[in-house]
């Protein structure tokens, strides 16, 4: 109808890497992370990095990344990488 008004996109929650770190630690998500470790994931092709350039934003000069789009992708992320390997024997006694 011609009375109606269009429907807005839900906005998203744009996050510089700092607190988008922070908030990965802090919903649970990862165990710890930093701003670097979530650059360094950005540049590398090889990790599935979930957001393109057109997702990002930008406010007073701070790249902002959408936090909808990393948490999935850290998720999954971090239930793949759970542990350090299987559980080592332990040292046998030494006379």
């Amino acid at each position: 109808m011609p009375g109606d008004k269009p429907r807005r996109e839900e906005q998203r929650t744009m996050l510089t890497f700092a607190q988008a770190a922070a908030q990965l630690v802090e919903d649970g998500i990862v165990p710890n992370m930093t701003a670097e470790g979530l650059r360094r994931l950005a540049r590398d092709p090889s990790s599935g990095w979930p957001i393109g350039p057109d997702d990002y934003g930008e406010v007073a000069g701070a790249r902002l990344l959408p936090y909808e789009l990393l948490a999935p992708f850290m998720k999954e992320r971090a239930a793949k990488r759970r542990g350090r390997g299987p559980d080592k024997k332990p040292r046998g006694e030494t006379d």
